[in-house]
């Protein structure tokens, strides 16, 4: 799964997920769509930011001996 919703742990088995920093997320897009704002036309490329994730171990996830 992803993003580690309110549903994945009550799932049977629980669902593994990944952990998405949703706050942190929406914050980067907004600081980079004012990046992109005060841009000038003649600018270009791409703007690549990374932001880390959690992998939420649970009932779905076979254990490895």
């Amino acid at each position: 799964g992803l993003d580690d919703t309110w549903l994945a742990p009550q799932m049977d088995p629980p669902l593994t997920t990944v952990a998405l920093p949703n706050h942190q997320i929406g914050a980067m897009a907004m600081q980079t769509l004012l990046e992109l704002l005060e841009r000038s036309q003649d600018e270009s490329g791409q703007i690549k930011k990374i932001v880390s994730t959690e992998l939420v171990v649970r009932g779905t996830t076979a254990k490895i001996n």
